[in-house]
C-alpha cells in the first residue's frame, strides 16, 4: 500500500505545469498568468488555480493552490489535502530563430494539510511538505501567425514527509521520494490585443504509476 505522502507527491506533479508563462514570451518580455489544472491517476485525483509572474523572460516566479481527495482512506474514512506551492523557474537556454529549443530549470516548495471525519474523530493532525526540482526542454512549433505547439519532456526529483501528530504532540512521520518523467503539450492562441490563451495537456510516469493532466491559463503580456 502506498503512503499518503508518495500518493501527493505524484498527482503535485502532474496539477502543476510543465513549464510557466515565460515558456510563451519572447526574450525580454514580462507577463502575469493565471490559470488551473486538473490532474488524476487510479491513487486519486487534483484540482488547482495558480498564479505566476515572468521577469524579462529570464526567471518566473509563481505560486499555486491545490486540493486533492485520495482513493486510499484513512482509519475507513476518506481524505483530502491542501495544498501551498510557490516556485521558481530560470530560462537557461531559450529559443529564438536560429534555436528552435528551450530549457528551464524548476525548484518548488509544497506545504500540504490533510482533511478526514477520521482524523478530526481521533483528535489527530496530518500535515506533510515536499521539495521538488527539474527541467523541462521544450520545442517550439510555429502552426500560424497566432497558433504554436510547444512540446515538452520533463525530469524531476521530489522528496516528502509526511507527519501525524496526536493533541499531546505525539508525532509519526513518514519520508517518500520520487523521480518522475513529464511529457506535456503547450497548444498556445495569441489572443488580442496582447495576451496568449494555453491549453497544456500532460502525462507523467512516476515508480509505475502513470498520472494524467491539463492546464488551462491566461498569460498577459507586459512589455
Amino acid at each position: 500500500m502506498k503512503s499518503f505522502a508518495a500518493v501527493l507527491l505524484v498527482l503535485f506533479v502532474i496539477c502543476s505545469s510543465a513549464y510557466g508563462q515565460g515558456a510563451y514570451l519572447d526574450r525580454g518580455q514580462s507577463g502575469v498568468e493565471i490559470g488551473g489544472g486538473y490532474s488524476t491517476n487510479k491513487d486519486g485525483t487534483g484540482i488547482g488555480v495558480n498564479a505566476g509572474f515572468a521577469v524579462n523572460n529570464i526567471f518566473d516566479i509563481g505560486i499555486g493552490l491545490e486540493n486533492f481527495s485520495y482513493t486510499q482512506k484513512i482509519f475507513g474514512a476518506p481524505m483530502t489535502a491542501l495544498s501551498f506551492s510557490p516556485n521558481v523557474t530560470c530560462y537557461v537556454i531559450k529559443n529564438n530563430e536560429k534555436l528552435p529549443l528551450s530549457f528551464a530549470v524548476t525548484a518548488g516548495y509544497g506545504w500540504q494539510t490533510n482533511s478526514s471525519d477520521a482524523l478530526d474523530y481521533y483528535n489527530l493532525k496530518m500535515t506533510s511538505e515536499s521539495f521538488s526540482i527539474g527541467g523541462s526542454l521544450f520545442g517550439n512549433l510555429k502552426v500560424s501567425e497566432s497558433f504554436r505547439i510547444k512540446p515538452s519532456f520533463g525530469f524531476g526529483y521530489i522528496i516528502g514527509e509526511a507527519k501525524l501528530e496526536d493533541e499531546d504532540g505525539n508525532k509519526i512521520t513518514k519520508k517518500d521520494d520520487t523521480t518522475v518523467l513529464l511529457l506535456g503539450l503547450g497548444l498556445a492562441f495569441d489572443v488580442p490585443p496582447q495576451n496568449i490563451f494555453v491549453i497544456s495537456p500532460a502525462v507523467s510516469i512516476s515508480n509505475g504509476t502513470t498520472s494524467f493532466g491539463v492546464g488551462l491559463s491566461l498569460i498577459i503580456r507586459n512589455h
